[in-house]
Order: C-alpha cells, then structure tokens, then sequence
C-alpha cells in the first residue's frame, strides 16, 4: 500500500503466516511516494475581485485524511471553502460542478483530486491588490518553534508539496512586487520557487521536498534555519498595482 499510516512506517511488525512468526520492519516510502498538488488560475478584475479555478490532489500518506475530511456531502463545500479561505481569505465556490467535483473518494489507493471554481477578494496593500504567492507551509511554527532541543524530533513521513499559481492581471496595472526565485538543497529537503512573466501573466511555482521523518538534536539548527528559508520565501506576496 503507498497509503500506509504516518506512524506505522519503518515500525516493527509481527508477520505470521502458516503459524509461523517473523519480525521484519515495516516499508517507509521516500518522498516522492506521498504527494500533494495545487494547480490554481486567478484572474484579477480592475476591483480587487479574484476569479479562480484549479485543481487539488492528495496522494500517498495524506489521501485517507482527505477522505475522511470531505466524504460527508453535506459538509464538502464548507470545508473546502474553509479550507481556501487560508490562501486566499473568504472565498465563495461557483454552483453546481464549476465550484467542486471531487474524484471517487472510495478508491482506496486512488488520488484524491478536488476540482474548483469560485470568487475571492484579493487584499488591499500599498495602493495595490495582494495575492498570495502560494501556501504557507508553517514550517516553523508546526516544526521548529523550539530555538534549541535534547531529544530527536519526528516531522512525519517524507512527503512532496508542489503548486503552480497562474495569476492574469487586468489592463492598466503593473506587478510591483513579486517573490523572488529561490533554490535551498539541505540534507533534510529541498525547496525551490521560480517566477515568470509574459505579457499580463503570472505564473508562480513552488516545489517542497521533506525528505527525513526523524531530526536528531545535534542537526536541529540547520533543521530550523531551514524551515526559516522556506517559510520566509514561501510567505512572500505578488503585489499588483495600476500603472
């Protein structure tokens, strides 16, 4: 299974078959094998309004908790909005299947994939509207609050998080400010943001790769300089303004 609980991975495990026991060490996939990605397109209206669609996929490791978080249907479009609102603040999802279409969340084994649409409201800032340049992983905060530790830390299982956020501006505006592209390589992960332009288009791509589950202390600090790089490079704004 690639879908193999966070805290059963490289455990201990009894196997008995035939009424003969055998201790062998559960599998603990690499990164690669739990994947989440976010492939979103804004467009920008001249009042701020924000217009997007995309899609959302969970595979691996985080795909049983997808499930169980968006199998009621009564409940589906609220926790996706809920769940949006963290990157683009209050969001409203389009009626009917242009707001959400969810793949068959029974397919043990299958991605997870959510399909939207809706409306936001970009934020105001210096004149200009705001949009989030991607997720905020919250490295710090979820793994590295601590400015010293004794003891090892476990940050869960190695996993991949990838976006592309395609952002059209509207005539007569200009982007002021943009995240700058960044590449990090450390013995834990990687991380890379890359921006382009043509013409009235954005387009901005983050990839973060975590691949140990198990810090020891004595490699702490670089662990929490790490997560300081990305959650500084990840938290960064696309500014647009009127030319």
């Amino acid at each position: 299974t690639g879908e193999l609980p966070a805290l059963d991975r490289g455990a201990f495990a009894l196997r008995i078959t035939g009424g003969e026991g055998k201790l062998s060490t559960l599998p603990d996939p690499d990164a690669a094998s739990s994947r989440e990605r976010h492939e979103l397109d804004v467009t920008l209206a001249p009042g701020g309004e924000l217009r997007f669609s995309g899609r959302i996929e969970s595979s691996g490791v985080g795909a049983p908790s997808w499930r169980r978080r968006y199998h009621a249907e009564a409940t589906q479009r609220e926790r996706v909005a809920s769940d949006l609102a963290g990157l683009f603040g209050p969001v409203e999802l389009s009626p009917g299947a242009r707001g959400l279409r969810l793949s068959d969340l029974d397919a043990i084994e299958k991605p997870v994939v959510l399909d939207i649409g809706g409306a936001a409201t970009a934020a105001q800032e210096s004149g200009g509207w705001s949009i989030p340049a991607g997720s905020s992983h919250d490295l710090v905060r979820r793994y590295a609050s601590r400015p010293e530790r004794s003891q090892a830390l476990l940050v869960g299982p190695p996993r991949v998080y990838e976006e592309l956020l395609t952002v059209r501006r509207p005539p007569g505006t200009v982007v002021s400010s943009s995240p700058r592209s960044t590449k990090l390589s450390t013995p834990f992960g990687e991380f890379e943001l890359a921006v382009s332009e043509e013409g009235s288009v954005t387009k901005i791509s983050t990839r973060l790769v975590l691949r140990v589950s198990r810090i020891a202390a004595g490699d702490y600090p670089a662990w929490r300089a790490f997560c300081q790089a990305v959650d500084a490079a990840a938290g960064a704004r696309l500014l647009v303004t009127k030319s």
